[in-house]
């Protein structure tokens, strides 16, 4: 099922307009609650589906896209109907409430957030991130379009400028410490750059050092950033 078109849905009423992005992911946290609603008039054990992420068969590469899902993909059942998924189902449960207000609020949080929300009915971060990974392809939205974001940080500086989602336009070449890489990198828009190659280095105090170096002087064409547990596709925005 596709949650991310314009298609309406019966069974909540809506209006023909086509719904933003917050709508559509708030009508698929509902329609998904719809589901358990009926297994319980139904007296079945209440369960989510989603797709096993975790089998080879699922996965197709292309040119394009690089690794993506199959159409046909086998299913995953967390289930009340099993001792060892109530956990599990409890966890995603929670979840699901917290994304839900997140989505109608317009407000973000990380996936520590989360965890320290109920630290006693996840148990571990682990937990956590692996139910973020399967709602997400439950209901068929990126984690950021979720509102959750992961818990690193990022800077840039060099022959680069974007306008900010305030906004603001901001140069990465005027800056002695680094432009921290916004979360919501996809609301970044005009990006300027000029740069000839990208240099990534792992470590806080190496990208400082090359700061202090003067590096982006003697090479202005430079781009440099730096990742700490940070997913790359905050930067690969960028190129």
């Amino acid at each position: 099922m596709n949650w991310q078109g314009s298609k309406q849905y019966d069974a909540i009423n809506f209006s023909e307009v086509a719904p933003s992005h917050r709508e559509s992911v708030m009508m698929a946290i509902e329609q998904c609650l719809q589901g358990i609603l009926q297994d319980l008039r139904d007296n079945k054990p209440p369960s989510l589906a989603y797709t096993n992420r975790r089998d080879w068969k699922n996965v197709r590469y292309t040119m394009e896209i690089g690794l993506q899902l199959t159409i046909d993909a086998t299913k995953s059942v967390c289930s009340l109907a099993s001792s060892k998924s109530v956990p599990k189902f409890a966890a995603m449960m929670k979840i699901l409430s917290i994304i839900y207000q997140l989505v109608q609020k317009d407000t973000y949080c990380t996936k520590r957030d989360i965890y320290y929300q109920d630290v006693n009915l996840f148990g571990s971060q682990k937990l956590v991130d692996d139910c973020l990974d399967n709602l997400s392809c439950m209901l068929q939205w990126p984690r950021w379009d979720l509102h959750v974001m992961a818990t690193s940080k990022g800077c840039i500086a060099g022959n680069l400028q974007f306008t900010d989602v305030d906004g603001s336009v901001v140069d990465c070449a005027s800056t002695n410490t680094g432009i921290l890489v916004p979360s919501r990198v996809q609301d970044i828009t005009g990006i300027r750059s000029k740069a000839s190659f990208v240099l990534i280095v792992e470590k806080d105090a190496s990208f400082q050092k090359l700061l202090d170096s003067e590096m982006l002087l003697k090479i202005p064409d430079a781009i440099i950033i730096t990742v700490i547990y940070c997913l790359l596709f905050n930067f690969t925005f960028f190129f």
